[in-house]
């Protein structure tokens, strides 16, 4: 794979955390792995430079690229760097301070999903174990069906196995036949979509994938509320994937030039 996997660096904590998930999720898939840095208007260049180059060091990944962009906010410069480089995914980390859980990082990811070139991965501090269980929000819709083909990949990949997440309706049940996918475990959940997967994702779940409505009509991610919902409250890391994003975490992309990228 040629388009690489692109993870929003900062040198704090929970960016190295994210970094640590892309890296395993890049070294199955063969892809090369670039760590963006934006740099705001006002903050000290050198320093955080120089802090996230001895965090990159810590994490013991010499081919992990440090790539930096001057930018008026965080999630315009992982975005221009995600298209420079024609990425395959953009990852995030995904933070909680404040009065109500939300700090004003998590802006940029709730930004990144519907402005991103590519998915998003958004993953919240202190997930380091490994990658057993992928979870599918699954409801047998198209966008459901990308999300499935992309963690299949994901899944041979890493070794991990796929389990659907299937919110039932009543009196109806499941919203799709299950004989048509017996070759995966399903698990029925009941209740609102975006809280039963939530609380899905906090038993036995170690990434959690999700599908959205698309790409828009300038190539960026379209999120709708219940991915928007488990990027900020799932326990485990989320991967919001539009439909047609098979092809772009499987095969290269073409790049687009950025004058500001260096």
């Amino acid at each position: 794979m040629d388009a690489p996997f692109v993870v929003g660096f900062d040198g704090s904590a929970a960016s190295a955390d994210a970094a640590r998930l892309t890296i395993r999720l890049a070294a199955g898939a063969g892809a090369p792995v670039v760590a963006a840095h934006a740099f705001l208007p006002g903050r000290d260049i050198a320093a955080e430079r120089a802090a996230a180059d001895e965090l990159l060091e810590e994490l013991g990944e010499s081919g992990v690229r440090l790539r930096s962009i001057a930018a008026h906010s965080a999630t315009e410069g992982l975005r221009d760097v995600a298209r420079y480089e024609g990425a395959a995914l953009l990852a995030v980390a995904r933070t909680h301070h404040g009065p109500v859980g939300r700090a004003l990082a998590n802006s940029v990811p709730d930004q990144l999903l519907n402005s991103a070139p590519c998915p998003v991965l958004v993953v919240p501090p202190g997930r380091r174990g490994p990658l057993g269980v992928i979870g599918v929000a699954f409801d047998g819709g198209d966008s459901s069906r990308s999300a499935l083909a992309v963690a299949r990949e994901l899944a041979r990949d890493s070794g991990a196995r796929v389990v659907l997440l299937a919110v039932a309706t009543l009196p109806f049940g499941l919203p799709f036949d299950p004989l048509a996918y017996s070759d995966f475990e399903c698990r029925p959940l009941h209740g609102p979509p975006g809280f039963a997967l939530a609380a899905a994702s906090d038993t036995g779940v170690d990434l959690l994938v999700v599908g959205s409505r698309g790409y828009g009509p300038l190539h960026a991610v379209v999120a709708g509320s219940v991915s928007r919902h488990l990027a900020h409250h799932a326990a485990c890391p989320v991967l919001v994937v539009p439909r047609g994003a098979r092809d772009r975490l499987g095969a290269g992309r073409p790049t687009v030039g950025a004058a500001s990228v260096r």
